[in-house]
Parts: C-alpha cells; sequence; structure tokens
C-alpha cells in the first residue's frame, strides 16, 4: 500500500490562541517524558497552552510567573497512554460473563450483539470511554458496531480517537450457528456507514476524532470486499483498522476456504502496510510476521484477550520483525498497568527469558503505540509542540511507596485506580479521581439497566455458572 500522510497531519487544524488562554503548568515530584533521551526528571514541569506543550523541564528551570500553577506533590506525569484496539461498548456489555465460556467469543457475544442497538452502544461507550480516561488512557482506536452513536460518546467524553465502524459481509451474530456466508447487500450498508461516519467525524471534536475504515477480520469479510475496503482506503486517505489471525477457527477457515493464513490473504489483497493496524495476530507464523516487518504494517497486542485464550503469539518474532506494536486492553477491563504486566509475564514465559523491562514496556501504551498509530508527531511523550495530553498518578500510596525506581514501581505494581488527573488537549477531564463531564453515578445506573435488558433478551443469564460447592465442607 502506498503511505500516506498520518490522518491527524492531514486535518488537525490550526488553532488560534483564545482571548482567554492562559498558559498552564503541571508540576510533580517526577515527570517521567517518554522521550528519546529516556529522560526522569525528579520535581519536573509540564507547561502547556491551547492544547500543545510549551516545555518539560526541571521546575529549578521553569519561570512559572504570570502562569496558572497546578502542583501535584507526591505524583508522577506520564503522557497520556494509547489504547491501540479497543471495543468500548463491549467491555461494558459484557464485562465478566465471557471469561469463563467455552468458544464464548462467537458462542456468546456475537451472539448477544443482535440485541444491542444504537441506545445501548451509546451508553456502554460513554461507560467504556469514561473507564479509559480514569485509567490514564487519553487516546482509543476503537472498532465497533453503530460508529455513529459510539463515537458521538466518545466524543463527549473529551477522549482522542481513531474510531471505525466495523464492515463486514457476515452476519457475525449468527457465525456461531450458520458458519460464513456471504450477504453482498450487507457488506454494502456497512460500507456506506463507514464512509457516512467518516464524512460526519473526520477530524471533528476540535481534531480529536478521526476515522479509520474497520473490516472485521479476513474471515468475516470477503476477498472482495477487502478489496473495495483498499481502494476506498487509498482515494480517500483512509486508514485500516482490523482484526487478523486471532483464533484458531478463523485460522482453519481461511486455510480451508483459501489456502492462505490471513497475514498472507491480507499481503495478496493489497491491505497490509503503515496504513493499517492489525489485532492480535496471535496465530501468525515467523513468515507472517517477517511479512508484517516488510510492510511495517502496525500490530495491537492486547494481552489480556490473548491470555484468557490461552494463546500467545510467537513473541520473539513479534519484537523483532520490525512491525511497530502497541499495545491495547481488547473490550476487557480497560486498566492499562494490568495489561501491562501480562504483556511483560506472558512473553518472558512464552520466551523463557527475561525481557521487555519496565520503560520499554511502559513505550508500548506511549510512544511505540504512537508509532503504530501514525500519531507519534503528535503524542506519545511529553515533548514541546506535541499534544497537551498528560496522566497523573498518586505515588504515595502503599502499594507503590517508596518509588525509588518510579517507572518500576508503576508498571509492576501500578493501577488505573491510582490516576488522579488525566488532560486532553491541555483540558482537565479527570480530576481527583472523577470524570468532569459526565455524571458518572447516573451513566452507572443506565449502564446496569441496559445490560440487564440486553442479558435478559439474549439469554445470557443462562450461561451464568451455578456457584461450585465449597471444597471443604462439599
Amino acid at each position: 500500500m502506498t503511505e500516506t500522510q498520518p490522518p491527524l497531519a492531514a486535518s488537525e487544524p490550526v488553532r488560534q490562541p483564545s482571548a482567554t488562554s492562559r498558559r498552564t503548568a503541571v508540576r510533580a515530584d517526577v515527570v517521567v517524558p517518554m522521550d528519546t533521551e529516556n529522560r526522569v526528571i525528579e520535581d519536573g514541569v509540564v507547561v502547556f497552552e491551547d492544547g500543545r506543550i510549551l516545555a518539560v523541564e526541571p521546575a529549578s528551570e521553569v519561570d512559572t510567573t504570570g502562569i496558572d500553577c497546578i502542583r501535584l506533590s507526591g505524583h508522577m506525569l506520564l503522557p497520556g497512554l494509547i489504547n491501540c484496539h479497543t471495543h468500548i461498548p463491549g467491555s461494558s456489555a459484557f464485562r465478566g460473563i465471557l471469561e469463563d465460556g467455552q468458544d464464548a467469543f462467537y458462542k456468546t457475544a456475537l451472539t448477544a450483539e443482535r440485541h444491542l442497538g444504537e441506545e445501548e452502544a451509546y451508553r456502554f461507550a460513554l461507560l467504556g470511554a469514561v473507564e479509559c480516561l480514569s485509567s490514564g488512557f487519553t487516546f482509543v482506536n476503537e472498532h465497533y458496531h453503530h460508529g455513529e452513536f459510539v463515537t458521538r460518546a466518545i466524543s463527549e467524553t473529551g477522549l482522542r480517537a481513531h474510531v471505525a465502524h466495523t464492515v463486514t459481509d457476515v452476519d457475525l451474530s449468527y457465525i456461531y450457528d450458520r458458519g460464513w456466508e456471504f450477504d453482498h447487500a450487507l457488506g454494502d450498508r456497512n460500507v456506506e456507514a463507514a464512509l457516512a461516519l467518516f464524512d460526519k467525524w473526520h477530524g471533528a471534536g476540535d481534531g480529536r476524532i478521526h476515522v479509520r475504515l474497520g473490516a472485521h477480520a479476513p474471515d468475516t469479510c470477503s476477498p472482495e470486499l477487502l478489496r473495495r475496503l483498499r481502494d476506498l482506503g487509498a482515494e480517500r486517505g483512509i486508514g485500516h483498522h482490523l482484526h487478523a489471525a486471532q483464533t484458531p477457527r478463523e485460522k482453519e477457515r481461511l486455510a480451508s476456504a483459501y489456502n492462505r493464513t490471513a497475514v498472507e490473504l491480507l499481503d495478496e489483497v493489497g491491505l497490509l502496510g503503515p496504513d493499517t493496524i492489525l489485532a492480535h495476530v496471535k496465530t501468525a507464523t515467523a513468515e507472517d510476521h517477517r511479512r508484517l516487518g516488510e510492510t511495517r504494517t502496525a500490530i495491537a497486542h492486547a494481552p489480556k484477550s490473548v491470555l484468557k485464550s490461552g494463546m500467545f503469539p510467537l513473541v520473539e518474532e513479534l519484537y523483532s520483525s520490525g512491525a511497530p506494536v502497541g499495545w491495547a486492553t481488547d473490550w476487557i477491563t480497560m486498566d492499562p498497568f494490568d495489561a501491562m504486566r501480562l504483556a511483560v509475564y506472558g512473553a518472558r514465559l512464552t520466551a523463557g527469558r527475561v525481557f521487555l523491562p519496565a520503560y520499554e514496556a511502559l513505550s508500548h501504551f506511549t510512544r511505540e503505540a504512537a508509532v503504530a498509530m501514525r500519531m507519534d508527531h503528535a503524542i506519545g511523550s511529553l515533548e514541546s509542540g506535541k499534544r497537551a495530553d498528560i496522566v497523573a498518578i498518586d505515588l504515595e500510596q502503599p502499594h507503590l511507596a517508596p518509588a525509588l525506581d518510579p517507572v518500576g514501581a508503576v508498571v509492576y505494581n501500578g493501577s488505573g485506580r491510582d490516576v488522579t488527573h488525566v488532560w486532553v488537549d491541555g483540558e482537565m477531564m479527570i480530576e481527583d479521581r472523577r470524570a468532569i463531564r459526565v455524571d458518572e453515578r447516573a451513566l452507572i445506573a443506565d449502564a446496569r439497566r441496559l445490560a440487564t435488558r440486553l442479558w435478559d433478551v439474549s439469554g445470557m443469564r443462562s450461561i451464568r455458572p451455578a456457584r461450585p460447592a465449597c471444597l471443604c465442607c462439599g
């Protein structure tokens, strides 16, 4: 695929200082910019104005006269974390339901989604977006049905995002029962919805929202549909976000139907390249990884969903192929620090050696993730000229103190619940662990009501296992 300009650079609006604009300085005990110098600044300051970072330096080197100053004692500042593959409505709708089921993705989740409508998608996306922000994510790469309503929810919470309306010509809600039956009319409707989403939302939210084309996967899209999306992306300068090499069922289907792996088929139809990010690739072969590296196709590695399924990718090839690798939560709990540990421990267990140290692990949710998303010109590190996406973490807690190595302490012991403040484009979205734009209590109540209704109409309540007998007394 021909390399195109990164989406944000292509359409980011030129911002003029507002009449009420003031510079702001956030000072903390530790600042970890995740820049190319790998600095860790004790008693540091991040200065920003009109959504852009002006300086990241030790406090002793910054004149804060006339600047609005926020002093966060006992805190660490990080760049906003980047979640390279999410389904935030699904995270809320299926929380804790799919973990123990056999073939639960196809049998339960996809089947239940036929009952998930626009209101549910919107409300569940609001809850998922707030969960992401509260956990330290300032950017999500989202892929789901009802793209218009999911995007609206994301925009309202203030998240930065790439969004994609799921495009497929297989009815996913019936795939467990009927298998792969291509419906070209369904594909046409999904393409129309995807293009309408692009026309309405690309560059919206003061430039925070961007749209990609979201083919579901190479087994749930016909080759003809994949080629059509390839051509539309090239014509209109739209990137791609899809699943690939994600399940043994997909692998068997592609081998039977096309005698190809997922990566081979995507290469054949012209969908590999730097404008594409592939989620999972856990069944990819060594040759597949070589192709991904050669084409600079980005990978979104989601360690929680990978380990939940009992599978892990070829880690040596994953990190050595040359393909950019960002980490993701998929649609499981949006805690980045939990995901970091699972990524590190899963990789070490699979490789049989110690690698992926703490700083490198953090980079896969910051600087390296920004490279994977082709957003490293704007986010992923705290540097002058980049967007003021900033996260504050409370270090003065028993499970983090004494933070002699603050990066190691946070990566190996931290939690999304340690995040106290979040800024996106210099605007505070989380203050003292509370979302500013959304009434969380009302949102949780709405989600409970809608989830209960979804469980009832879809039959999900019947899959919940009975409570096991006590091991000691039967």
